[in-house]
């Protein structure tokens, strides 16, 4: 508060307000992560300001402090935040890994004679670690096998779905 008096012994007084920024201690939630390719990746910060994420790929925004990636591959951010005048500024990184897809190839589709038994065969990445075939008739011998026999009985497309040992997920379809 500032008061002044001037020669005739009027007085006036005025206010101003000060603020003080405090130094930032940036964090980024996750600052390390590892998905599958086009997973969702939901960031946030533990403060808020003036907020540039490098690079922009994948992301759904590069200046909120809770954007969302979806990553095709590995990649790593950084980020700056800093006070709305300017004072401190601060710097993280988020690191996100992705794991290598799975693969299935359902081989070529087959014509054969109508109640003739036959073999799925696909061949596989390595580290599947779940087989799901569909649709789920009787006429395959088994539904969570690398390889199933079956009666052809009708016209069917049969699907592969693989699990990696890390979760992603691949698919393949047979006629």
């Amino acid at each position: 508060i500032a008061q002044a008096t001037n020669q005739f012994g009027c007085i006036s007084t005025d206010t101003s307000f000060i603020r003080v920024y405090e130094p930032l201690n940036l964090q980024v939630l996750p600052a390390d992560t590892s998905v599958c390719p086009r997973e969702i990746v939901p960031f946030r910060t533990n403060i808020t300001g003036i907020t540039t994420w490098t690079p922009s790929t994948y992301l759904s925004s590069t200046n909120i402090g809770n954007p969302v990636s979806i990553p095709d591959s590995s990649i790593s951010y950084t980020i700056v935040v800093a006070d709305s005048v300017g004072c401190f500024a601060d710097t993280a990184t988020a690191i996100i890994r992705t794991f290598p897809l799975p693969t299935v190839n359902a081989g070529p589709d087959l014509l054969i004679p109508s109640n003739s038994p036959f073999t799925l065969s696909p061949a596989y990445s390595a580290g599947i670690a779940a087989y799901q075939w569909s649709p789920p008739v009787n006429s395959l011998s088994c539904l969570a096998c690398p390889v199933t026999t079956g009666r052809a009985e009708e016209s069917t497309v049969y699907r592969i779905e693989v699990t990696s040992i890390n979760g992603c997920k691949a698919e393949d379809s047979v006629v």
